[in-house]
């Protein structure tokens, strides 16, 4: 919850106030804003007044009439009124705008005032979604993650010789969980290990015309094998 306040220049006693509040949350979609307005004014003696007052927020403007009166010298506030938006979230904060206005068309000193007030929609919240290459190399670069929404991971794979990529994992031991180009939708930051698997080759015996030959042996890349 987040405030702030605008006062307009004064105008023969008078002048626009103005409040703005945001409801949100950081992992909230969107944000609900209200904007207010009061007219205020300063008596000096015994004084009924006609004011006109309005608020604009986003296309929309909402109006209020009251009669102000005031006899012991002191600012007072009438005609109170508010205007409540809500707003998507999106992946970068943006600014809204309202103008709070006020008028005394008739009574002790007559004039006019406005209050600006300005503020932004924050932007969702980020996660970082890192790869590590777990021995191998040209491993993707990190993505962002938005709150809400759904991250289709890189599609490029890393490389390492003498073994096959088999997915990633979110630990360096683990089980492959997603594949290149899968969708991620968990709302927190993660680093993806890329998983392998180690080329094999077959080494097969030929006797040359002779019998008894030894079966085929598997050899795993890195890995010195004992012959037959």
């Amino acid at each position: 919850m987040a405030s702030d306040y605008a006062y307009g220049p004064e105008v023969s006693y008078w002048r626009a106030y103005g409040k703005w509040s945001t409801s949100e949350t950081e992992t909230a979609v969107t944000a609900s804003v209200t904007v207010g307005m009061q007219s205020m004014g300063y008596g000096i003696d015994i004084q009924y007044n006609t004011i006109k007052s309005s608020i604009t927020f986003d296309g929309t403007t909402k109006a209020a009439e009251g009669n102000f009166y005031s006899d012991d010298g002191t600012w007072v506030t009438t005609d109170y009124t508010t205007i409540t938006k809500t707003f998507a979230k999106g992946t970068s904060a943006y600014n809204k705008e309202a103008w709070a206005n006020v008028t005394n068309e008739s009574g002790f000193l007559n004039g006019s005032s406005t209050a600006y007030m300005n503020f932004y929609i924050p932007a969702l919240k980020s996660y970082t979604v890192a790869y590590n290459a777990n021995g191998g190399s040209s491993v993707p670069v990190s993505q962002t993650k938005w709150y809400g929404q759904t991250l289709k991971l890189s599609s490029s794979k890393p490389s390492r010789t003498g073994y096959i990529f088999q997915g990633w994992a979110t630990s360096a031991s683990g089980s492959v969980t997603y594949q290149p180009g899968a969708n991620y939708t968990a709302n927190a930051a993660v680093t993806l290990y890329a998983i392998w698997k180690a080329v094999t080759y077959t080494v097969s015996y030929n006797a040359n015309g002779g019998s008894g030959a030894p079966g085929n042996q598997t050899k795993t890349y890195g890995a010195a094998l004992t012959l037959s």
